[in-house]
């Protein structure tokens, strides 16, 4: 009875944290749009994830991290995926309406359960194929595709809830060699190491337009 009451916590305890990531996540969604109307999508995603590096950083530093490793080319494909669908999802925030960039962004559970069954071996009840099919008619009706084509802002779009989908779905690998803080440090690192060397080669792109 008390492991029953304690999973119960447990779930409750989760929930609550996921609706307080949820809020955040639209904070950060709602102060990433106004930015944008002055900053490049590159410099917004280095803010994005250098904060991240900082306090993943302090808690890694007050609490060692306890994991075998042995994946770390897995850990640098999930940092690079995270980091490449959160470049796109400011990029088409900068320039769509913000409730549309987020929508794109939220197709991740769709493929991430398509990426489940291909990777993980993970079975795909007829509900969730039917749920799969219904979330790939409401992408059609969201990007209005002019003449069957889509856009660059609607390919980034729904690029951005794929690169999300496989680097969540590498976290159900990654959890068996790594601590969590590490995950998220690899994510946060890609995201800002590859910003600063956008940014240090803009102005290099830049010079060799001119010849």
């Amino acid at each position: 009875m008390k492991n029953v009451k304690k999973m119960i916590q447990n779930m409750d305890r989760g929930i609550l944290f996921m609706l307080l990531a949820s809020l955040s996540f639209a904070f950060m969604g709602g102060f990433a749009k106004v930015v944008s109307q002055t900053l490049p999508p590159v410099e917004v995603t280095f803010f994005r994830n250098i904060f991240g590096v900082v306090l993943v950083g302090l808690a890694i530093y007050k609490v060692p991290l306890k994991q075998t490793g042995g994946r770390p080319w897995l850990l640098l494909f999930r940092g690079s995926m995270g980091f490449a669908a959160l470049l796109a999802y400011f990029y088409i925030m900068a320039h769509i309406p913000l409730g549309e960039a987020v929508t794109y962004n939220k197709t991740s559970p769709i493929f991430v359960a398509i990426f489940a069954y291909l990777f993980l071996n993970e079975k795909l009840h007829k509900n969730a194929i039917f749920a799969i099919a219904i979330g790939f008619v409401g992408i059609i009706l969201v990007a209005q595709p002019q003449g069957g084509t889509f856009d660059k802002y609607d390919i980034l779009g729904i690029f951005s809830g794929i690169g999300a989908a496989l680097a969540y779905t590498s976290i159900r690998e990654l959890r068996k060699y790594y601590d969590t803080r590490a995950i998220v440090m690899s994510f946060m690192l890609v995201g800002t190491v590859g910003t600063t060397f956008f940014n240090a080669c803009h102005p290099l792109y830049k010079r060799f337009r001119r010849f």
